[in-house]
């Protein structure tokens, strides 16, 4: 959708710069389909996704407006029965990217692109990666931030053109959509990326049409946070969901383990801890009914520690003299 926009590209020392006038913006386009005929494969899937992002964002981008909106609903509209067959297209498949692609355009040119494109740049410039691809790669996170901003009839309108509930399907489907055509899932996935340098080059002309305000190394390091948790691949499609309502925000604040504990999932909080969760405290006298049994149990008080899901889980049991495997039964009496 280039053409439809008042804008041109300069790298700079690996830096991208936008120039803006509207004496670069075409008086007349051509959109012909064939010329897309030998467009199959990755180019096609970046300059699909590319599209499709694009119009995402128009509508949660601060600069959003009635006609930008308009132009980013039709693009949607006509990509999002493609994306559940975007590895065969036909001839009317590729009209209908073509006019959405154009259209796509013509939203950002008002609208403007946000942060999925503002993290894009880096990638494509130092790691060699197709711009739609680079695009993707955080998509799902700004999904998870930013969807909430666009206006409740878009939303709508945008999940019944992809035939989803809610955010959530949303983003599995994106994710499977990326799956399907081999793009990277994660920034874990980039060798030798640089964190401290990527954080340092996100393009601020663009982060500053968020709706919502972005701190890059957090939104980083958080990233390679969830990429790990989610890049445990659970078959069960409900789990998945889950997974990412309760684990896609990140930086992971100590409230959050706090809640992630009290449902039960340790095994999860410890991943996200990057150790073992335990707690530490003196053997309190009990009732003395496991020796009966042939089965010697230690009584400790919770005290100040968050209480995880009551229960009965494995555990390791470390003392002055002794490390051994046990079970403990959290409870009341």
């Amino acid at each position: 959708g280039s053409e439809s926009t008042s804008f041109a590209v300069i790298y700079k020392n690996k830096l991208k710069f936008s120039i803006q006038s509207s004496l670069i913006t075409p008086k007349n386009i051509i959109l012909n389909y064939r010329y897309t005929l030998n467009l199959n494969g990755k180019p096609s899937y970046c300059s699909i996704l590319d599209s499709f992002c694009q119009s995402i964002e128009s509508l949660w981008s601060i600069n959003c407006t009635d006609e930008s909106s308009k132009y980013a609903m039709d693009a949607i509209e006509l990509i999002s029965p493609i994306l559940k067959k975007i590895k065969t297209l036909s001839n009317s498949d590729r009209r209908d990217l073509l006019l959405a692609s154009n259209l796509s355009g013509k939203a950002i040119n008002i609208s403007k692109t946000t942060a999925p494109h503002a993290f894009s740049y880096y990638l494509t410039m130092n790691h060699d990666i197709c711009h739609g691809e680079a695009v993707s790669i955080m998509f799902e996170k700004f999904i998870d931030i930013n969807f909430e901003y666009i206006s409740e009839k878009n939303r709508d309108n945008i999940l019944k053109n992809l035939n989803l509930k809610d955010k959530e399907e949303f983003i599995l489907f994106f994710e499977s959509v990326k799956r399907d055509v081999g793009f990277r899932l994660s920034l874990n996935e980039i060798k030798n990326l640089n964190l401290k340098d990527y954080s340092e080059s996100i393009n601020t002309q663009r982060l500053k049409n968020n709706p919502v305000k972005i701190n890059p190394k957090e939104i980083i390091n958080g990233f390679i946070y969830w990429a790990q948790i989610i890049s445990v691949r659970l078959s069960d499609r409900i789990k998945r969901k889950r997974v990412i309502r309760s684990f896609f925000w990140a930086p992971v604040h100590k409230n959050t383990i706090r809640k992630i504990i009290r449902k039960g999932k340790v095994s999860l909080a410890n991943k996200l801890l990057k150790r073992n969760w335990s707690i530490e405290g003196r053997v309190i006298k009990g009732r003395k009914r496991g020796r009966k049994i042939g089965f010697p149990t230690c009584n400790m008080s919770l005290h100040n520690y968050v209480v995880p899901k009551l229960g009965v889980y494995a555990v390791r049991v470390k003392g002055k003299n002794f490390n051994k495997n046990g079970i403990a039964n959290v409870g009341y009496r």
